[in-house]
Order: C-alpha cells, then structure tokens, then sequence
C-alpha cells in the first residue's frame, strides 16, 4: 500500500530549492493505491504509438488534398490560368 503525505494547513513557499513547509502538520493516513506511478516510456505500446503517429498524417493530409482541391475547382470556375 502507498501513502500520500498531505498538509491539512497551508503550504508555505521558502522561495528557495528546499520543498514548501507546511504551516500545520503532515497527515500520511491518504491510501494512494490508485495514483499511477512515473511515466515510463517503455510500457508504452510501438505498434500503437505508430499507428497513432500515421494516422495523424493520414488526417493532415487528406485535409490538405480536400483543400488543393477545392482551390482548383474554384480557380476553374472563375477561369483564372496560372501560366
């Protein structure tokens, strides 16, 4: 079981690299069996880090080719030749 310390007063900041002090006391009685651990970049999944990262570009581009062609279909309505 993990433990989380809370301040059941006010934090106070000294302003300097030393952690805050509290201005009532610390309570450790907080079941922190929940809160997740650090990130670790090595749980994380390749084959869907990929798929996610790929279908960002499949977005981004199948946006940009609606835009290029949307501008062309207007270009060839007004008739403007870019020569």
């Amino acid at each position: 079981m993990r433990y989380v310390p809370i301040c059941d007063g006010l934090l106070v900041d000294t302003g300097g690299p030393v952690s805050p002090t509290c201005a009532g006391t610390w309570l450790l009685n907080i079941d922190a069996s929940g809160i997740p651990g650090a990130f670790d970049i090595s749980t994380l999944d390749p084959i869907a880090c990929l798929s996610a990262f790929s279908s960002g570009f499949v977005i981004v581009g199948s946006v940009l080719l609606v835009g290029l062609a949307v501008a062309m279909v207007l270009d060839a309505i007004r008739g403007d030749r870019r020569d």
